[in-house]
């Protein structure tokens, strides 16, 4: 099994409405490639290039295409329909339209956590 070099890319301490979610199995993410998972009511793009892992936001505020089903190289990922592209570390749009949010990830036992608001048990 590889050892991933941010397995605890945890940023700042979680605050009191942040929450790791438990979104995959390691495997189920494909090299240079991701995977689309719902977490918290929405739909974040994992990936895995090399020993990394990046979370983002799925949706490219282009045209809406899926990132998830883009492209992976050379540290972006590019939007399927318009080859609009994204750093994976960031999020921040390499053309100079608008970014897509990211967010820490990390592996603990084989599984992919992603840190995001905490879910209202509550109405």
């Amino acid at each position: 099994m590889k050892k991933f070099s941010n397995p605890w890319r945890r940023g700042p301490e979680l605050s009191a409405t942040e929450t790791w979610h438990d979104v995959a199995a390691l495997g189920d993410i494909p090299e240079e490639g991701g995977l689309a998972v719902k977490v918290a009511d929405r739909t974040v793009a994992i990936f895995r290039r090399g020993q990394d892992l990046f979370a983002l936001e799925d949706t490219c505020p282009h045209r809406g295409g899926n990132l998830s089903e883009g492209i992976v190289r050379d540290g972006l990922v590019y939007c399927p329909l318009h080859a609009w592209c994204f750093r994976l570390d960031s999020g921040c749009n390499e053309d100079e339209g608008p970014g897509v949010e990211s967010f820490s990830v990390f592996v603990e036992a084989d599984r992919v956590k992603v840190k995001m608001a905490a879910v209202s048990s509550t109405p």
